[in-house]
């Protein structure tokens, strides 16, 4: 009997701070171990339910890298993705890979993508990915990059994508003639 009191704060304090957490949907076995990968969704998005599930960005010393994981969109409408930033550079890209004259190449996508209502989106190298370019200092295994999604409503989702190393996927990149640059 000398516990009930304490345990039953203990649960009521466990439910007060359960009921302050964002919307984004805790933690999953696939994204414990890039607990780094701590998404932020904006308030105004109708996208209060993306998820992020094993988020890395490939380290290079190039001008270009390459992000990944596995988008979730736990709501009944689907998401249209417009565009992505990071801190790590002015030139972020939503892109896909296609073949072109026997050869893997990789482009912008013309209209961003959709993340299905109650489905999956899958980043993944020889596949669609996130691109960040004109990058000036090396991307370094162990760091994070910071990444940001925009939605077609206004809205973001934002997460920290660890950096590793990776040798495969070495697609060529082409210009897109859909549409222009804004870094001209």
């Amino acid at each position: 009997m000398t516990h009930a009191l304490p345990l039953s704060l203990v649960l009521a304090a466990a439910l007060g701070v359960a009921g302050c957490t964002s919307t984004v949907p805790a933690t999953t076995p696939e994204t414990s171990a890039a607990a780094a990968a701590s998404p932020s969704v904006s308030e105004e998005s109708a996208a209060a339910e993306i998820t992020i599930a094993d988020p890395w960005v490939k380290a290079t010393d190039t001008e270009m890298t390459g992000a990944f994981g596995t988008l979730g969109n736990n709501t009944d409408a689907d998401i249209h993705v417009v565009a992505v930033s990071s801190t790590l550079t002015d030139r972020a890209e939503l892109h896909e890979t296609v073949s072109q004259d026997g050869s893997m190449m990789m482009r912008e996508m013309a209209d961003g993508f959709v993340i299905p209502a109650g489905g999956q989106f899958v980043l993944e190298p020889g596949g669609n990915h996130l691109m960040l370019m004109d990058l000036t200092t090396p991307v370094e295994a162990g760091t994070d990059v910071e990444l940001t999604l925009e939605f077609e409503d206004g809205g973001t989702f934002s997460w920290l994508a660890p950096v590793r190393t990776f040798a495969g996927a070495q697609e060529e990149y082409i210009e897109s003639t859909a549409m222009p640059s804004e870094t001209g």
